[in-house]
């Protein structure tokens, strides 16, 4: 195989924690499994903190006082373990989500994206759902970015859970040559885990690009917030040319914490945009 990418992605459980410290024991060992394993990128789910928000915290306290405190200043803990990880490790971390105070008070929702040479990016997720509007009072950023970088010479973007489910967002990613989309997700039941899994394989096909999902699994039953969710990572393909016909290079286990690994062909990938059964990214109409 010529250029290629080692991708690993992850579902990680949001079960009530003893300590912190063991959901930075869970994270490191699903790490220290990807480098064991050849990964070079280690992709974490959407609100991967939440365990870490309620924990230490009564179920009286209301749910959205605990989520403001953390976005106000604790989330900088968060960021600085990921950036020490993703060094020590020699990984690139693109981190899950979690909850972040602007300057201008409104809360995002935002993933950091931590390179193996201690260097990081971020992007705020687009689009928020009903609840994430509703409940948590979680906004779109005043000026919505959707960054493009490059992981070890992939041209990569992150579209946040239900981000994934618009296709304009991820047109502007494939039109800036895009490779691989990178879906950190959160769903609590199985018709949104299915909503967001179908979108991201339509996006494979729509423009000829890698997909990776990863999900938060579990809950904690003493919060109504986020008492249990459902969910499945997977690594998913164009379905042409020498990619698996189903377009499932590779998934996780329904329901439990753990990763699944595969290896991107970029070559392919290439090759099936130049010369593919259908060009679907050349043939796009591309609407202002």
């Amino acid at each position: 195989m010529g250029r290629s990418l080692r991708l690993a992605s992850t579902q990680i459980s949001l079960a009530p924690l003893s300590s912190p410290e063991v959901f930075w024991q869970r994270v490191e060992t699903l790490v220290v499994k990807s480098k064991q394993q050849g990964a070079r990128v280690l992709l974490l789910p959407e609100y991967i903190t939440l365990s870490l928000i309620v924990h230490g915290h009564e179920a009286s306290i209301p749910f959205r006082e605990r989520l403001d405190a953390y976005a106000n200043s604790t989330y900088k803990e968060f960021e600085r373990k990921i950036l020490e990880l993703a060094k020590r490790y020699a990984i690139h971390i693109v981190g899950g989500t979690y909850p972040v105070r602007l300057a201008d008070a409104h809360v995002v929702n935002r993933c950091l994206i931590a390179k193996a040479d201690g260097t990081s990016l971020i992007q705020d997720k687009l689009n928020m759902t009903r609840f994430e509007a509703e409940e948590w009072h979680i906004q779109s950023p005043q000026e919505p970015l959707l960054t493009i970088f490059e992981l070890d010479g992939v041209r990569c973007a992150v579209a946040i859970c239900y981000d994934v489910e618009f296709p304009r967002v991820t047109a502007m990613a494939a039109g800036a040559g895009v490779e691989l989309l990178l879906v950190p997700s959160c769903t609590d039941h199985y018709h949104g885990y299915w909503r967001v899994r179908h979108c991201a394989h339509a996006r494979t096909v729509e423009n000829q690009c890698f997909v990776a999902l990863a999900s938060v699994v579990e809950g904690d039953a003493r919060f109504p917030e986020m008492d249990v969710h459902y969910g499945q990572a997977a690594i998913l393909t164009p379905c042409d040319g020498s990619f698996p016909e189903r377009g499932i290079l590779a998934e996780g286990q329904l329901n439990q914490e753990g990763l699944c690994v595969a290896t991107l062909d970029l070559e392919e990938l290439g090759r099936i945009r130049r010369d593919g059964s259908v060009l679907n990214l050349r043939d796009q109409n591309w609407f202002p």
